[in-house]
């Protein structure tokens, strides 16, 4: 049977049909993941994004699509190109720093896709800083943050992580202290120690260099107002001058007084704070006030005081007319006096009633002192340029009045010289040419090296320290201060032994000394200042001065020596004993034989006055230290293990010696604080610091026992088998008060750990000259 064409093709097709595959379309997959700037970190504001795709209709039918998943807040993102084919290269272009994500969608012809995503971190760079207006900024407190230069990124925004910046004072106002720059969680704060005008620098190198100079004035505010003197004691009807200064934020005074107010809640006071005592007795409050600021005395009055001698009375109260007595006042009413006549009874009670008034007529207290001695008496008044004298008395002399008067007030009672070929000559100079330091000392003709090392690390520890102990009256002549009290030991603290007062502390007492010093036929300085020309304006003459003031001031008993008038009475001495005696707090001395290194390594960098006594020994020299001599320790090398002694002759130094020498050598160590150092007022303190160390001992039982007295040997005198016997036995007596034993009459039975046989004569042995 035969087919027809048309059937043939048809069952050709179906069987054809029968025998093909159906074809099915497979999603693209990632041929390679995306890489963002070449895998580099990106910097700028743009990276390069890449992937590649596969798919079984061919890459070219694939199409890129990027879109951002998530962006730091504000961020946004643009791609160069997006949706096609070619986007599977795209350049991203960032609008801020932080971190992205990108998701890229690839898809085929057929529809299907795939996805890849990947997170960048594009870091902020410093790209330019913008610097604040040039403005003045003012202040009126004491602490302000200052604006600083802006550090921008590649996108004009500011870093989070600015560099560091370093700040200094380009200017400061004259007596300014620096201020002080304090920086936490990178905003730095500056505060002032001072109004006026200052000049901020602020400098950086990290990145980019930056110089800023901000321009701050810092003026004044007030803030308190103090009322001199705060208290008084005034007789019924009469008047007292009243002062008042207005402190700024800094407790300084006001460039421009405010105008103050005056005001009394009894008796009268007038517009320039002079006040009128009530008839009625009691006590009543001046007050200055400006503003909401005030100030206030406390006034009692009391039943009038009847003077006995009307022209003295009449002086006083002229003289007091400012407010106050000054040091000439003083000298202008006892001269009056003095020159009157032989002194009467009336004369002497109103002398004694003007010192019992000395808080009322506001006189210096350094003035009070001076004019006890001479009215209320002393010792050192026996004697007058090596002639009799005696103290004021009822008939005195207008010579003896005169000389008393001269004596305490002009310093012309010279102390009597070692040699009688040197002699007395006005010396020229200047008291502080430069800060006072050790390099002042040129120890003399005179053996006080343990008083010219001890002055010179006071110095170098805190120039005030000596700055604050005298003061040049302006006529030649010079007012130095030194403390007293009983001598001894107040406590032994770590390891050491409280030396100078036996309660710690003293009571400030003064000299007066001129301008002339020791010098030989030539006219060269014989003590201290040794071989400098008593003309030579150059002159640093607080040292000797100072060395005179002290030989003069033994005289009153008040120095625990043999209370003459005379160098060769301070010839040998303690180092902490003159501490003592500037600061009015005790050292502390050290045994060196059972100290450590590190007492005086913390000593020096505490920035503390640390001097050092030699032993005795036969030969001229050890080591290049000389016998029985006192050293300053200036300084510590720690890559060397060494320390710096100078020799206060200001020549001989000796090398660098390590602290096994020094032990091998030395006999003792003195540390002091010098930061408790007040300047002479009308009221002068022991400072913080003798507070502190005088609370620091309380309790302890040697604390008021054990004085040494005058008759004990110091250090460089020449101790004689007595006086070693006394001196032991005084420091064995200390030792077995502090096991509560009795004193015993050899060292048998009485044992102190801190301080044995051996060490009790490594001390006797020591004497500084």
């Amino acid at each position: 049977m035969l087919l027809s064409g048309s059937g043939l093709s048809s069952l050709t097709a179906r069987a054809a049909l029968v025998g093909a595959k159906a074809t099915v379309n497979a999603a693209p997959t990632i041929a390679q993941s995306v890489i963002i700037n070449s895998n580099a970190a990106v910097t700028g504001k743009t990276a390069l994004l890449s992937v590649l795709g596969s798919d079984d209709g061919g890459a070219a039918n694939l199409k890129y699509t990027w879109s951002v998943t998530s962006a730091p807040s504000g961020g946004t993102v643009s791609f160069s190109s997006n949706g096609t084919n070619a986007s599977r290269l795209s350049t991203a272009t960032f609008s801020k720093a932080g971190t992205f994500s990108f998701t890229v969608k690839i898809v085929d012809a057929g529809g299907l896709s795939v996805s890849s995503v990947r997170s960048v971190v594009v870091s902020q760079v410093l790209t330019s800083t913008k610097y604040p207006a040039a403005t003045m900024v003012y202040v009126t407190g004491t602490s302000l943050q200052p604006v600083v230069p802006a550090f921008l990124d590649q996108f004009g925004n500011s870093l989070t992580n600015p560099p560091a910046l370093t700040w200094s004072t380009a200017n400061l106002p004259s007596g300014a202290p620096a201020p002080i720059f304090t920086t936490s969680g990178g905003i730095t704060a500056v505060t002032f120690g001072q109004a006026g005008s200052y000049m901020l620098q602020t400098k950086s190198t990290i990145g980019s260099t930056v110089s800023f100079v901000t321009q701050i004035t810092v003026n004044q505010k007030l803030t308190s107002i103090t009322v001199s003197p705060n208290v008084a004691t005034v007789s019924a009807g009469s008047n007292q001058q009243f002062t008042a200064q207005a402190l700024d934020q800094f407790k300084k005074l006001m460039t421009n007084l405010p105008t103050l107010a005056w005001s009394s809640s009894g008796g009268s006071v007038s517009s320039g704070g002079v006040f009128t005592a009530p008839s009625g007795l009691g006590s009543c409050t001046v007050t200055a006030k400006s503003g909401s600021i005030a100030g206030t005395a406390t006034v009692t009055v009391q039943a009038s005081q009847g003077w006995k001698n009307a022209s003295l009375a009449s002086l006083v109260q002229s003289l007091d007319a400012d407010g106050s007595l000054s040091r000439q006042d003083m000298i202008q009413i006892l001269r009056s006096v003095a020159n009157s006549g032989p002194v009467d009874a009336g004369e002497l009670a109103d002398l004694k009633y003007i010192l019992s008034q000395a808080t009322t007529l506001n006189i210096a207290g350094y003035v009070q002192v001076l004019a006890g001695d001479i009215i209320n008496g002393s010792p050192a008044n026996a004697h007058f340029q090596g002639t009799d004298l005696g103290n004021l008395a009822v008939g005195s002399s207008s010579a003896q009045f005169n000389k008393l008067i001269d004596k305490w007030f002009l310093g012309t009672d010279h102390p009597v010289l070692c040699n009688t070929s040197l002699t007395y000559k006005t010396t020229a100079g200047s008291l502080f040419p430069r800060t006072p330091s050790h390099l002042d000392e040129y120890q003399g003709m005179l053996g006080d090296c343990y008083l010219i090392s001890a002055l010179g690390t006071l110095a170098d520890s805190n120039p005030t320290a000596i700055q604050n102990m005298i003061i040049n009256n302006g006529d030649g002549t010079y007012t130095v201060r030194f403390y007293t009290g009983s001598y001894g030991i107040s406590g032994w603290p770590n390891g050491g032994i409280c030396a100078g007062f036996t309660s710690g502390v003293g009571t400030a007492d003064y000299i007066t000394v001129d301008s002339m010093l020791a010098t030989s036929s030539t006219g060269m300085l014989a003590y201290a200042n040794y071989g400098a020309s008593c003309t030579n304006s150059a002159n640093s003459l607080w040292i000797p001065l100072i060395e005179k003031a002290y030989a003069q001031w033994n005289e009153t008993g008040k120095e625990g020596r043999d209370g003459t008038n005379a160098f060769a009475s301070i010839q040998g001495g303690w180092m902490a004993t003159v501490d003592a005696q500037v600061l009015g707090y005790n050292a502390i001395n050290y045994i060196m034989t059972t100290t450590s290194k590190q007492v005086a390594v913390s000593a020096l960098t505490a920035h503390k006055a640390v001097t050092i006594g030699t032993l005795s020994w036969s030969a001229p020299t050890n080591l290049g230290l000389y016998a029985n001599h006192a050293y300053a320790i200036t300084a510590y090398n720690a890559s060397t293990d060494t320390f710096t002694l100078y020799n206060p002759w200001g020549s001989n130094q000796p090398g660098q010696l390590t602290w096994a020498q020094l032990q091998a050598t030395c006999s003792q160590l003195c540390v002091c604080d010098t930061s408790g150092t007040v300047p002479i007022t009308g009221a002068p303190k022991v400072g913080s610091t003798g507070v502190s160390l005088r609370a620091a001992v309380a309790g302890i039982s040697l604390s008021a026992r054990f004085a040494a007295t005058a008759s004990q040997p110091a250090v460089g005198q020449s101790l004689s088998s007595d006086s070693s016997s006394a001196r032991r036995q005084l420091f064995w007596s200390m030792a077995c008060s502090e096991n509560n034993s009795s004193q015993p009459s050899s060292h048998s039975g009485c044992t102190l750990d801190a301080l044995n046989v051996s060490l009790v004569d490594e001390v006797l042995a020591l004497g500084v000259r």
